[in-house]
């Protein structure tokens, strides 16, 4: 399993990857929305509330539909969201983390680390 110190950003090609954090660290974990099924959520199903604590989830503005228009700096950059789950390191110890994006059920993503704090 790779080490990673504990980036303030972690993405999707960082799955299975071991992250190092000391307490009051944060850290987001910025997950792209799904193509077949751009409004399905990512969700965060596992994680010790005792070693990390979930902040928040904000998913990126995105461009409407069919906008091709580059002239104006201000409209969203993606067609697709970016969900991002800000995390802070609380307690000492290690922690599994794991989010999944599910469609009726049927689980069609998951994104897991392991996360250590020291």
């Amino acid at each position: 399993m790779p080490w990673s110190r504990c980036f303030p950003d972690v993405n999707d090609l960082d799955h299975g990857w071991l992250l190092a954090a000391q307490p009051g660290d944060t850290f987001s974990v910025n997950l792209p929305a799904n193509a077949i099924h751009p409004d399905a959520p990512w969700q965060v199903v596992e994680f010790d509330p005792a070693v990390i604590e979930l902040q928040s989830v904000v998913p990126d503005a995105v461009r409407t539909v069919g906008d091709w228009d580059n002239t104006d700096d201000s409209k969203p950059e993606r067609f697709l969201p970016i969900w991002r789950f800000t995390f802070e390191a609380g307690g000492v110890g290690e922690s599994s983390l794991m989010l999944e994006l599910r469609v009726d059920g049927v689980q069609i993503n998951v994104h897991e680390l392991t996360v250590v704090v020291d």
